[in-house]
């Protein structure tokens, strides 16, 4: 079980929603809140992200070939065609319904055949495919 990173004795039953740190109590919470989330100074910063923040953020545990490269994930952000496709929110409403369905892969098939879902698949695809 992890420690409590604020107060540094008990063990951590919760976490930050904003920035995953494990604390133990409403009281560690609070002090976390006001000191020491890194949310919070990102917010105030505003939001000014960079390529080596983002790799502090998240990191590939187990990268492979298809593993794609955060600065292309980072595209998908931006892009004209991804935003007009998750305007839509059918579009929306079958994200939700693949992320909550206790069968995702299914989920993710019969979601395809949705000519506005696979749209968006292609507005995807296309930004992060290789090119070689």
């Amino acid at each position: 079980m992890k420690i409590c990173s604020v107060c540094e004795t008990n063990n951590a039953l919760y976490k930050c929603p904003a920035c995953k740190t494990p604390y133990c109590s409403i009281e560690c919470c609070k002090n976390h809140k006001l000191n020491k989330c890194e949310t919070s100074i990102a917010d105030d910063k505003n939001n000014n992200s960079t390529d080596e923040s983002l790799e502090k953020k998240f990191e590939y545990n187990f990268p492979t070939e298809d593993t794609v490269p955060l600065d292309k994930l980072e595209l998908l952000r931006s892009n004209d065609d991804v935003k007009q496709c998750l305007a839509n929110p059918h579009v929306r409403d079958i994200i939700k319904e693949i992320l909550t369905s206790p069968d995702q892969m299914t989920a993710i098939g019969n979601a395809i055949r949705e000519p506005i879902f696979d749209e968006l698949v292609g507005a995807c695809l296309r930004l992060v495919e290789k090119k070689e």
